[in-house]
């Protein structure tokens, strides 16, 4: 985070915190410290990690999903605040325990219901009402972001149809933008398979299992913990369809 975007949130303590994208973020404090610990940053940043509190009390379900299921690295975690979600700022501090200082930004997801909200929202409604008129390019680097966040919203929620169609259009996006990489392809082969396996529809998943499969070994080499967990996938469908033989191969 810059100095300066620092500098606002030390200013704004007590104030709420609309997130306009998705915005998503790792369930265990050792994760991020690890992913924290690997990123090497400019003189003008600062390193930052966000505390996020929910109150169970409260009603803010709609406002988060848990997509452990579908993450890209089977021991991290992770839990998505979907598009709108409102946080309070509670406090920021600095920790340093002498390998590296970062800033600690507690905050806590609000219910929309506060009072102090009501012109905050009417504001929003008006910016994206604005917004239809002047929306982002296809080719805008973000756009496949937020497709891949609605397939695994959609998944979540139970609508298999609509996420393969986000999963699919974020993997078109990527394709007609030149965006693609082996390892972010292979993730998304990897989440259309999962949608397919929950509908029953084996032969569709085991397609898309393999497409997954062949390019982790590209990238990892035949020992990694993601082909382990897609050939015990591949595993679970023969299994199903009674193809033993098959099912022992994997």
């Amino acid at each position: 985070m810059l100095n300066g975007e620092l500098q606002f949130f030390r200013n704004s303590i007590g104030e709420f915190l609309l997130v306009d994208g998705y915005f998503s973020v790792y369930l265990y404090r050792q994760h991020a410290i690890f992913h924290l610990n690997n990123i090497d940053i400019a003189n003008n940043f600062e390193k930052n990690l966000f505390e996020i509190s929910i109150d169970p009390n409260v009603d803010v379900n709609k406002s988060y999903c848990n997509s452990t299921s579908l993450s890209y690295l089977t021991n991290e975690e992770k839990i998505i605040f979907t598009l709108g979600s409102i946080f309070r700022l509670v406090d920021i501090s600095q920790q340093d325990d002498g390998q590296m200082k970062i800033w600690i930004i507690k905050m806590k997801l609000s219910t929309h219901k506060h009072k102090r909200l009501k012109s905050l929202l009417e504001n929003v409604k008006k910016q994206y009402h604005l917004q239809q008129f002047d929306p982002l390019p296809d080719d805008h680097a973000n756009i496949a972001d937020s497709y891949y966040g609605l397939g695994i919203i959609m998944d979540n929620k139970g609508d298999y149809e609509a996420s393969l169609k986000w999963h699919k259009k974020c993997i078109q996006i990527k394709n007609e933008t030149r965006l693609i990489n082996n390892s972010s392809i292979a993730y998304n082969y990897n989440s259309i398979a999962n949608v397919y396996q929950k509908q029953g529809d084996y032969k569709q998943a085991l397609e898309y299992y393999n497409k997954t499969l062949n390019l982790f070994k590209e990238i990892f080499g035949e020992n990694h913990s993601d082909i382990a967990m897609c050939l015990n996938n591949m595993a679970c469908i023969y299994a199903s369809e009674k193809r033993y033989s098959e099912a022992l191969e994997c």
